[in-house]
């Protein structure tokens, strides 16, 4: 990872509304910018509630270092 400063970052996934859009798989996201690299963090949550159903909006937050201007989402 790069930067020497950590930020926090909200996510934010809007699930489609078409059938079976939903998943009950782990997912994960990476964010790459001009500083490095996220690397890959989990989309979890505390909230005991299921995540990406179908029709749905989940958001998340996580710390990691500073990547700078935001480049690429994986």
């Amino acid at each position: 990872m790069g930067g020497a400063g950590v930020e926090t970052y909200k996510i934010t996934v809007y699930t489609g509304d078409e059938q079976y859009a939903g998943t009950d798989a782990s997912v994960y996201i990476v964010l790459k910018g001009n500083k490095g690299s996220s690397g890959e963090q989990p989309l979890t949550s505390k909230n005991p509630r299921p995540l990406f159903e179908r029709d749905q909006l989940d958001v998340f937050e996580f710390q990691c270092n500073d990547v700078g201007n935001l480049q690429e989402v994986m």
